[in-house]
């Protein structure tokens, strides 16, 4: 793999950072530390390395770098590039792979780089079987179906936060990000971490409720009671709901501020605690489904849920209503349609409200 090629053609491995022993892991983050995130878009920027100036690069790859924060900077390099055409696989491109984990997508990328051409984008990502895939797109091809096939130069990808490729966008949806942004509004955030659910959580129903704090509206009035609410996310439900859990915040949680590992280092991770039990908004970090936000107070968050809170008076339930809203949806399937529901994407929301 020294020489370099016209054409390069792959389906790469796939191994997240996390996964790589630690002599691959110091590798990649010295030799390609664009793409370290993950195997496959190691192969990608290697793919580019290997490829002669005007030749070509063939994948398929997860979709995951189309979109999440982790491959920003493998997007910009890709931008000293051209997308050809892309097929936007999505999910159950593969008959014997199912479920929504595994997101794919085909492209055919040009070294060079080819101002203001028009790449070709086949979305497929709507049905929802192989065959259905390769029937669709052999119809967007042979000029019988162009519902689901755009046109787009890849410049207007840097008109979105975090540049991702979303080729689907409108010219009047790329406009609305120079609107003010969701977070000039909130402050999104993660909460506590137990790192031991077994041991410092339970269902509201397994404890006397005379030992749980319901009503407490501020993080130094936990000394009275041993459990508390807790906002950990859950399944999809809007507006209000999923309030199933409890969990061990007795004495300012005292416990659980010093659960620790072996080697005395701090295992459980209590992240912004000053808005605990504050009038907030949560929703499930994770979700295969329907993205789902939900009023929260008097409750402590976290786990599989994080939380945003309004940085201005009486505007909460705004917020809620546009973030359940069907546009809030488009946009997130915009930034990340993805099955995490990240805070930066929220953040990003285009939003504004006129007093």
């Amino acid at each position: 793999l020294s020489n370099t090629y016209d054409v390069s053609v792959t389906n790469p491995p796939y191994m997240g950072g996390g996964k790589m022993d630690p002599p691959l892991k110091k590798y990649v983050q010295k030799n390609y530390p664009i793409a370290k995130a993950d195997m496959f878009s190691v192969f990608i920027e290697k793919m580019i390395e290997l490829t002669s100036d005007l030749g070509y690069i063939g994948m398929i790859t997860m979709h995951s770098w189309m979109f999440l924060s982790n491959f920003e900077k493998l997007r910009k390099e890709i931008q000293n590039h051209t997308i050809i055409n892309m097929a936007h696989l999505g999910t159950r491109a593969f008959g014997d792979i199912g479920g929504e984990v595994v997101q794919t997508t085909t492209f055919i990328l040009q070294k060079a780089k080819r101002e203001e051409y028009l790449g070709s984008y086949e979305r497929l990502v709507d049905f929802g079987s192989q065959d259905d895939k390769e029937n669709m797109y052999l119809a967007m091809v042979n000029g019988k179906d162009e519902n689901d096939i755009y046109h787009v130069d890849q410049s207007n990808f840097n008109k979105i936060p975090g540049s991702p490729i979303a080729y689907w966008a409108s010219e009047n949806l790329l406009t609305s990000f120079d609107f003010k942004k969701l977070r000039s509004y909130v402050t999104a955030v993660k909460g506590l971490d137990t790192c031991d659910n077994k041991r410092f959580m339970r269902l509201w129903y397994e404890v006397n409720s005379k030992k749980i704090g319901e009503k407490i509206t501020d993080i130094a009035d936990t000394y009275q009671y041993k459990w508390y609410p807790y906002c950990k996310g859950g399944g999809f439900r809007k507006w209000y709901g999923n309030n199933n859990y409890i969990v061990n915040w007795e004495q300012d949680g005292k416990e659980l501020r010093n659960f620790r590992n072996p080697d005395g280092s701090l295992k459980s991770r209590p992240q912004n605690t000053k808005l605990y039990f504050k009038l907030g908004i949560t929703w499930s970090t994770i979700t295969s489904a329907l993205p789902s936000f939900r009023i929260m107070d008097n409750s402590i968050f976290g786990g599989g849920g994080s939380a945003m809170f309004s940085n201005t008076s009486n505007t909460i339930f705004i917020i809620l209503g546009f973030i359940n809203s069907k546009l809030s949806k488009y946009y997130l399937d915009l930034l990340n349609p993805t099955i995490n529901i990240v805070v930066g994407d929220i953040l990003n929301l285009p939003f504004y409200i006129d007093k």
